[in-house]
């Protein structure tokens, strides 16, 4: 069976490399469309790409208002690429340190069913000729920080790479929140957070022939950040990192005025780091323990109990085997999460815990650890 690729290219600044990179790939008679996205470069590689497309059926251009993000850029197109029925995306730089002739070998690994596949650096000695020492040191650190806060052996940081659309969920990629350089690792974590498989192909990236690196010194340290942060974020909160779980009936009359939708979202943030290893601690050692004794004190195994404002449902863990847990909360986010750090828990309700679309006395139980109030029965008892 035939299938349907697509190459991706992002570019500004590349009316030099566009046409040789257009060419170069025109004749490497691998079959596949090309995509380029141009960030309204001001050297014209925009309206360069156009006047290449007119002469080429399987060439396709996206135009964009202006520096949006490398990331960005590489979401859209990837985005493109499912929304135009690819089976594989193909992702790369316009200025040849990505080898056009070096496409065929990583659709073969492709081919040998794999979800991703990515360029690696790092498997041969010889693999970054001409390279100053200033680059390879930063390159290495890159690849060191990747390793050791995100656990990935691969090379995380490289754009060359082919994703298999057929088999890689469309919603990966809706979880990456970055859009400059750290998309790249943040990208493949997900996709390894999610056990997708990954292979690495050896490849050589000679010293850039033309051009230059539009990776800033500050861009590299806020990656660093962003790899540190993320680090932290898979150890407090793993879970917001799977794609997938359960439906959710919406209701769309909720009104949620303290805004728990943008807490609950994904959040890598460095500088709440400390925050978040703190509050997790707490939860893991403290509060679980402390409401598991209780609840097993109060309410025998198989009970049917509703944790209200139930959160992203840490401190439910062990208790979802042992009671017939429904998690109520007015925040969609947060349920997401509670259905994949509880994935034994019984329902999932969108509603407020002041109005819970119950009736009285359909269950043994309601906790909500806020107010730290666990009642015996949902009906009210006059004293």
């Amino acid at each position: 069976m035939t299938r349907k690729t697509l190459i991706f290219i992002p570019t500004y600044n590349e009316v030099e490399n566009a046409p040789k990179m257009v060419e170069r790939l025109s004749a490497s008679g691998l079959g596949a469309a090309f995509l380029f996205l141009d960030d309204n470069s001001p050297d014209g590689t925009g309206p360069l790409l156009e006047q290449l497309a007119a002469a080429n059926s399987r060439l396709h251009v996206i135009h964009r208002s202006g520096r949006l993000g490398v990331g960005s850029a590489h979401l859209a197109g990837i985005d493109w690429a499912y929304e135009h029925g690819y089976d594989l995306v193909v992702t790369m730089d316009c200025d040849f340190t990505h080898s056009p002739e070096d496409i065929a070998r990583m659709l073969t690994a492709a081919d040998a069913g794999t979800h991703v596949v990515v360029a690696s650096r790092y498997m041969q000695p010889d693999s970054l000729p001409g390279w100053n020492l200033m680059r390879r040191l930063l390159t290495n650190i890159g690849h060191l920080l990747t390793r050791t806060f995100l656990g990935m052996p691969y090379d995380a940081t490289g754009a060359f790479r082919v994703y298999d659309l057929r088999r890689v969920p469309r919603a990966a990629f809706r979880q990456v929140r970055a859009k400059g350089y750290a998309f790249f690792f943040e990208s493949l974590f997900i996709l390894h957070c999610n056990r997708l498989t990954i292979t690495e192909v050896p490849i050589r990236l000679p010293a850039r022939t033309y051009g230059h690196s539009k990776m800033s010194f500050r861009e590299a340290l806020r990656s660093a950040r962003q790899v540190i942060a993320l680090g932290v974020a898979s150890v407090t909160n793993p879970a917001q990192f799977l794609v997938g779980g359960r439906e959710i009936q919406v209701n769309s009359t909720l009104v949620d005025p303290q805004g728990w939708d943008r807490y609950w979202e994904l959040k890598v943030d460095l500088d709440a780091a400390a925050y978040e290893i703190i509050a997790w601690a707490y939860r893991t050692a403290i509060i679980r323990p402390r409401l598991e004794r209780y609840i097993r004190k109060h309410f025998p195994r198989g009970s049917e109990l509703i944790h209200a404002g139930c959160g992203s449902g840490q401190v439910d863990r062990t208790l979802q085997r042992e009671m017939k847990l429904t998690a109520l909360d007015i925040c969609v986010p947060a349920l997401r999460l509670y259905a994949r750090n509880n994935p034994d828990s019984v329902r999932l309700i969108h509603g407020s815990i002041l109005d819970i679309p119950l009736p009285d006395e359909s269950v043994d139980g309601i906790y909500h650890l806020v107010l730290s109030n666990i009642s015996r029965h949902l009906q009210s008892e006059e004293s």
